[in-house]
């Protein structure tokens, strides 16, 4: 029992690790793009707001 534990608690470590690497790492590109394109900040905020007020619509609906 203690070794089925360890290896969830070593599995567990290691997603939470590889979650946390892709959220810095989308951060980081996002980061990149918006300084690099700033027309991209113009187009991406509102783009971002609308998806949000869709997505929160439709789940109501379903």
């Amino acid at each position: 029992l203690s070794v089925d534990m360890a290896l969830t608690d070593h599995m567990l470590y290691m997603m939470l690790q590889q979650v946390l690497n892709i959220i810095v790492s989308m951060i980081g590109q996002i980061t990149i793009l918006y300084v690099d394109t700033p027309l991209m900040l113009a187009i991406g905020i509102p783009a971002i707001i609308l998806y949000y007020i869709i997505s929160t619509l439709y789940m109501s609906a379903a």
